[in-house]
């Protein structure tokens, strides 16, 4: 409760007085208003706020200037007492009786906001408790965080070392690609070597009693070739390539020495040009039945095999009038007017790859030219990767390359740099051309 004058709560012990106007009815201190429980009833006291409001009357009750009682002041009756005093008992009653509807009101008041309270106190410990079950999990959170910060530390670091490993590796592999080139080129050499002394002897018809040997003396004597007793070495009946092939087995002969072969087929090949109408065949040998040609030629490798196949295939596309085989390496000529005597013998076909033709006609030339496609494995990715520039990476490529066709293809005795390709020159017209992302393409030019 706020006293109307001075504005400032009234405690219950404190005097107080109520003013009757129903429109008013503010409380204010006696000390305030100098009120006086002698004086006028408190049922009918009005404060001095609606006494001042009141017209024709003077404004002389105000609370500005306490009021002094006069030492000649005469106290008043017992009867004015007496009614002071049950007027002043009313109040009291009044007074108690608000008071006790206030605190019941307040009371109410109290109880509600009790609930509220203990309902807002349970609202707060389930927030509380989610908060801890949040705070647990972002405990968690923060661990498993950690956890994986300190794994991709650790996978990083392991990537680096597995990216370090790698690169050795793969420059490794491309050296050991490097070198099982070279071991199988070796191979195919050494293969190609082992048969040297070899001939090899075509569509001669198998007997269950045949006699290789009587066949092959047969042979010498028809071409006027000397067979000495030990110029024999080995003979013998190969599988067939293709089994379901009706041609017989041909027949392998290992003499003694690459010379005594070379003799051999010039024996057999003078004989062929003597007799270019009747070429040696099954009846010189003295096999009876239909007269088949004999075929008499160096013992190539399996894949010397291949490649000559394919040669004679491309020749006769190209329109390439001799294919031939001499030391184990295989050559074409155009046609006649490129002898060997002038013009370096024709054209080498001994890169032993996988082998296609490619005539690169943006490249044509007045010279003799094949075209020969040779693929060649290079991991580029690791070549790139460890040099910076593409020239750098193109000099890698001619570098391999050089030495392989140099090991295969003969220098002309009269053109020294008659080389598929040249050192110096990288890809001059009529020499070489790149055909695709894997191989490039050779020619010899014969000019």
């Amino acid at each position: 409760m706020i006293c109307g004058a001075c504005n400032l709560v009234i405690s219950v012990t404190q005097k107080r007085v109520k003013c009757s106007n129903s429109e008013c009815s503010l409380l204010y201190h006696s000390e305030c208003v100098n009120y006086d429980e002698l004086s006028t009833h408190r049922s009918k006291w009005i404060c001095p706020a609606c006494v001042a409001k009141r017209p024709k009357e003077d404004n002389s009750n105000t609370p500005i200037a306490p009021k002094v009682r006069s030492k000649n002041e005469i106290p008043s009756s017992p009867s004015s007492s007496e009614t002071s005093l049950e007027s002043f008992m009313r109040e009291i009653r009044s007074f108690r009786s608000e008071m006790n509807e206030k605190l019941e009101r307040q009371q109410v008041t109290l109880t509600d906001s009790n609930t509220s309270l203990s309902k807002l106190q349970d609202e707060v410990r389930g927030v509380i408790k989610k908060f801890l079950v949040m705070r647990d999990e972002l405990n968690e959170a923060i661990k498993s965080l950690t956890f994986l910060a300190e794994s991709h530390d650790e996978q990083q670091s392991l990537n680096k070392a597995l990216n370090d490993k790698i690169s050795k590796l793969e420059a490794e592999n491309l050296e050991f690609r490097s070198k099982s080139s070279e071991m199988e080129l070796k191979i195919w050499q050494m293969e190609q070597q082992s048969r040297e002394s070899n001939i090899e002897i075509q569509c001669v018809p198998e007997h269950r009693s045949e006699n290789l040997m009587t066949v092959f003396q047969q042979l010498a004597r028809v071409v006027n070739f000397e067979l000495a007793p030990n110029d024999v070495v080995n003979f013998h009946r190969v599988a067939k390539i293709n089994t379901e092939s009706k041609r017989p087995r041909c027949i392998i002969v290992k003499l003694s020495s690459p010379i005594k072969r070379d003799n051999f087929l010039a024996a057999v090949r003078n004989f062929n040009k003597k007799h270019a109408t009747d070429k040696l065949n099954t009846s010189h040998l003295g096999i009876a039945g239909n007269k088949n040609q004999v075929y008499i030629s160096e013992h190539l490798s399996p894949n010397n095999k291949r490649l000559h196949a394919t040669t004679r295939i491309v020749a006769q596309n190209k329109n390439y009038k001799y294919v031939w085989v001499r030391g184990g390496r295989i050559f074409v000529r155009r046609n006649d007017e490129h002898e060997s005597e002038r013009e370096g013998g024709g054209v080498l076909i001994a890169i032993q790859k996988k082998y296609r033709a490619l005539r690169m006609f943006e490249f044509e030339s007045t010279c003799e030219e094949l075209w020969a496609s040779i693929e060649i494995e290079i991991d580029w990715k690791v070549i790139l990767d460890t040099i910076e520039s593409t020239d750098a990476a193109i000099d890698v490529f001619y570098d391999r390359l050089m030495p392989i066709i140099h090991r295969h293809t003969p220098m002309s005795r009269r053109k020294p740099n008659n080389y598929p390709m040249s050192g110096n020159v990288r890809m001059p017209p009529g020499h070489v051309s790149a055909c695709d992302s894997q191989g490039f393409a050779a020619g010899r030019k014969l000019c």
